[in-house]
Parts: structure tokens; C-alpha cells; sequence
């Protein structure tokens, strides 16, 4: 989820009936919900969830969502994590609506590359780290340790970039936009 002008917000969709979900969020939300502390909802299938942010600029990056499952099987649904005015890099004087399926953890990894969109292009990138004490490199250099739920956020990059980790870690990549020619 990015910061913006508008609330940063995630919506979780049931893929079948009767289905509990525990979400402890990163930030304060709008329905009074304190950051850090589980609760539970139960949807049905087709059914959303909607959480935000309980202010402009509250980023819920970090909140996690998992379902409670009381037979062996994990039970399936979705995350859309977003914003609906998304300034991408901070700073930038346009004011984007984002909203992305978020992979679920069991498709975060330790290594990732990133590539350049264009020849003239600048991207935004941000790491996520799942468990705490988390190190991260970028290019084979040192370049932060993070707790769970944490991010770290890169901009305006132009190059091919190879990031790893000690633990499971999130990257989302985003297009900024062309750079501007002399």
C-alpha cells in the first residue's frame, strides 16, 4: 500500500462461504481499529472487506492477512492493497489512483531482479520484510535491516537491480515516469 492524498487501504475478497480472516493492521483504521491488534471477520463468498487508513497519510503497508482455519485445508482469498491518490515518488506533482493484487507470502522469496521499464524510464521500488532482523542487500552490498511489516522504499532508479535477503521478503516495482529531457 503507498501514501498519498487518499486513504491507503486493502480489500480482502472471499473465495468461499463462511471464511474467517484475522487481519492485524500496520496503522489506526477508519472503523476504529488500533494498529497491532488482530481482529477476525467472517465473509462469505464474493464478499469484500475494505480497510483504511484512519488518516490521510496513514500507510497500511505491513498489515497482515491471514485466514483462520479450522480444518487442514488454508482457505483461499484475495488482497487488493492501494491508494486512491498515490503520489509516486513522493513529491511527485501527480496524484495516481494504485491498486494491485498483492501476492500472498507463500510467493515471497529472498532474491529478486528488478529490470529497468525503458531506456528512459525511472522506477520506484519497495522491499517488505516478513520476520523481524531481516538484512537486506541490494547489488551484493549491505544496504538496511528491517522488522516485520517494515519497508524500504527506493526511488528514481534507472538500473537492473539484485536484491537479497536473509528472510522472506515482499518487492513491488513501480513505473515513476519518463524522465525529463533536456
Amino acid at each position: 500500500m503507498l501514501v498519498g492524498l487518499g486513504l491507503s487501504q486493502f480489500l480482502v475478497v472471499s473465495t468461499e462461504d463462511n471464511m474467517n480472516i484475522k487481519i492485524t493492521p500496520a496503522s489506526n483504521t477508519a472503523g476504529g481499529q488500533p494498529a497491532g491488534v488482530p481482529f477476525t471477520i467472517t465473509l462469505d463468498r464474493g464478499e469484500v472487506y475494505l480497510v483504511q487508513g484512519d488518516s490521510t497519510g496513514f500507510d497500511m503497508t505491513g498489515s497482515l492477512v491471514t485466514s483462520i482455519d479450522s480444518g487442514t485445508n488454508c482457505s483461499n482469498f484475495a488482497v487488493f492493497g492501494g491508494s486512491s491518490c498515490t503520489f509516486l515518488p513522493v513529491g511527485c506533482s501527480a496524484c495516481d489512483q494504485v491498486f494491485s493484487i498483492l501476492p500472498p507470502i507463500a510467493a515471497w522469496g529472498n532474491e529478486y531482479l528488478l529490470a529497468p521499464f525503458q531506456v528512459d524510464s525511472l522506477s520506484t521500488y519497495r522491499i517488505t520484510a516478513l520476520n523481524n532482523n531481516t538484512d537486506v542487500l541490494i547489488d551484493g552490498n549491505y544496504t538496511v535491516t528491517l522488522n516485520a511489516g517494515e519497508y524500504f522504499e527506493v526511488n528514481h532508479d534507472s538500473s537492473a537491480r539484485c536484491i537479497n535477503s536473509d528472510s522472506l521478503i515482499g518487492v513491488t516495482q513501480f513505473m515513476e515516469r519518463e524522465k525529463l529531457l533536456d
